[in-house]
């Protein structure tokens, strides 16, 4: 016995239908589950390297502040050292890749978005962005019923957020390099409104986060109840099977008790 009071549609048709929708409709719920365990961990991921760009624009900003009130120009050569460091960091963190594609590439998941020209002594001098323009589409995932997720960085935030992040670190190097202290105190305003823009699109992928957060919720509670309904139409009735099963039983035992009195007679009874 499966347990199942329907094992083919002819059992009960119409329920069987119900079961074949809802069965459906699970697929589909579990379908929008990978799509939402793979968008949360892009999102997750490209947060963190975000969070980190910040920490960098953070230091490179306390380095210019401290270098605006150098009085040992010997000093800006240090600092300049440092910024340098910090290129190198931010170039290497927005080219980074999940599972084979990348971050802050836009759509183009495939191409690596950031590339550097450097001078003779390996110094980062100028970097281009190759993703996905800013206005161009985004990579979506389907998460629920009407819903969508971005979790990659759009193409705004990658040519007009991280790009000019790193832009501006390489001025602040070549400022102090220079050991042009007006130009460096001028870099500090650059540099925090940088960060504000980092932290504006961090923001959006933390939103993307809290609304994957909710659709598996409503995947959850939709899942579950699915699985009510389909063994309310599908599963053997307990109760109902029990009756019957102490009906077949009383049957037999009739019957056997019957087959026992027409056994119990002998031969001498038919002469």
């Amino acid at each position: 016995q499966t347990g199942q009071r329907i094992t083919s549609p002819t059992d009960d048709p119409a329920a069987a239908s119900r079961v074949l929708q809802e069965q459906t409709l699970k697929d589909r719920l579990s379908q929008f589950y990978q799509n939402e365990s793979r968008a949360e961990n892009v999102a997750n991921v490209t947060s963190s390297y975000l969070q980190t760009q910040i920490d960098i624009n953070t230091s490179a900003t306390e380095e210019a502040i401290r270098a605006s009130g150098i009085s040992d120009v010997s000093q800006f050569t240090s600092s300049a050292t440092q910024v340098n460091g910090l290129i190198e960091q931010a170039f290497a963190t927005a080219n980074q890749q999940y599972l084979g594609s990348y971050l802050f590439s836009g759509v183009r998941t495939g191409t690596q978005p950031f590339t550097a020209e450097r001078d003779s002594s390996g110094q980062i001098t100028s970097v281009t962005y190759n993703g996905t323009p800013s206005g161009g589409s985004q990579q979506t995932y389907s998460v629920a019923e009407g819903i969508t997720i971005s979790p990659y960085a759009s193409g705004d935030i990658n040519q007009n957020t991280v790009l000019p992040h790193i832009q501006n670190l390489i001025q602040l190097r070549d400022h102090l390099k220079n050991k042009d202290s007006a130009a460096i105190t001028a870099d500090i305003q650059t540099l925090r409104t940088s960060s504000d823009n980092l932290i504006n699109a961090q923001s959006l992928t933390n939103a993307n986060l809290s609304r994957l957060s909710l659709a598996k919720t409503q995947n959850s509670n939709s899942f579950q109840s699915l699985e009510k309904e389909i063994s309310s139409d599908a599963d053997a009735d307990f109760a109902q099977t029990m009756v019957q099963l102490q009906k077949t039983q009383y049957a037999y035992q009739a019957a056997m008790q019957v087959g026992g009195r027409v056994l119990s007679r002998s031969i001498m009874d038919y002469l």
